[in-house]
């Protein structure tokens, strides 16, 4: 082998290299823009839910809903800033004890200060990923309470 053949062998081999490379990082950045689509129509397409529902005259009343376990989404309340409402307790059960995956419920008792029948207050509920952020919510819930 010839050192101009030598040369031309090891410059085609440089080649296939860089173009081995190339295709990898175009790949790479085509997952992460396919990656941040998803992300940006999963936010768009947030599945949005209301409710009603009563509190007693004293003004006290529980909200709770279903998520799946396992997932990393969790429910969050947001009160309203008004100060209208005072979180009391919050916690969760399992729905099947022992089952990884699981549904599990998650509930809040609160209390509507300074109630009086037929006022109103809305509490936020937003189904999330601690580490996305609310922005990135699954699921947004209104709860609307009415006092008796």
């Amino acid at each position: 082998m010839t050192n101009m053949q030598a040369n031309d062998s090891y410059q085609h081999s440089s080649n296939l290299l860089l173009v081995r490379q190339l295709g990898l990082v175009a790949f790479a950045f085509s997952f992460m823009l396919a990656s941040q689509v998803q992300a940006q129509t999963a936010a768009s397409e947030m599945e949005k839910c209301a409710m009603s529902q009563k509190a007693a005259k004293n003004g006290f009343f529980k909200i709770s809903l279903e998520r799946a376990g396992a997932t990393g989404f969790e429910w969050f309340a947001q009160l309203p800033r008004n100060g209208q409402v005072r979180l009391l307790e919050q916690g969760e059960e399992s729905s099947k004890p022992g089952l990884a995956g699981g549904a599990v419920r998650q509930w809040w008792t609160m209390e509507v200060l300074k109630p009086r029948s037929g006022k109103q207050v809305e509490v936020e509920l937003y189904l999330f990923r601690t580490w996305e952020g609310k922005e990135r919510s699954a699921k947004h819930c209104l709860a609307k309470i009415s006092v008796e």
